[in-house]
Order: structure tokens, then sequence, then C-alpha cells
């Protein structure tokens, strides 16, 4: 799974997160660990299950209050 991305305004970098999202019906969700990111951002030889990408724009300002987010699906082989 790639994602390209860029920012409007007087970002200066990025910070990214991916979660795998739990499968059981009372399962907490993980929180998210955001590290530096470039674009694009590649994850290979993900697992099956459903996982939710978050990307936040860092600039002088700060870094972005709400992340972007994006959930997909990786199918079972």
């Amino acid at each position: 799974m790639t994602f390209r991305f860029k920012a409007s305004g007087h970002a200066s970098g990025y910070e990214c997160a991916l979660v795998r999202l739990p499968s059981g019906k009372h399962a907490k969700q993980p929180k998210a660990r955001f590290v530096s990111c470039h674009s694009p951002q590649s994850y290979r030889q993900l697992a099956a299950g459903t996982y939710l990408f978050e990307l936040r724009a860092v600039g002088s300002g700060g870094t972005q209050a709400h992340p972007v987010t994006h959930r997909f699906t990786v199918p079972a082989a």
C-alpha cells in the first residue's frame, strides 16, 4: 500500500502512523504512534485485516491538531 500526499500552507514535514484495527467486538483500538515520514509512504507485507493510516503536517506553527485518516482493508490471501 502506497500513499502520496502534499500539504498546502507552511508545512515543513509530515508524521505518519499506521494502526491495525482490532477485529474483536469489544477490543480497544491501539493508540497511533506517529513517526516522521515523506511522500510517497509505502507499507509492504501487511497481514490481512483493517488498517487506519493517519497523516499530520508539521511546521513552524506546530503539529496539525487533527490528522487526516484513511481506512483500508487488506484481504486474506
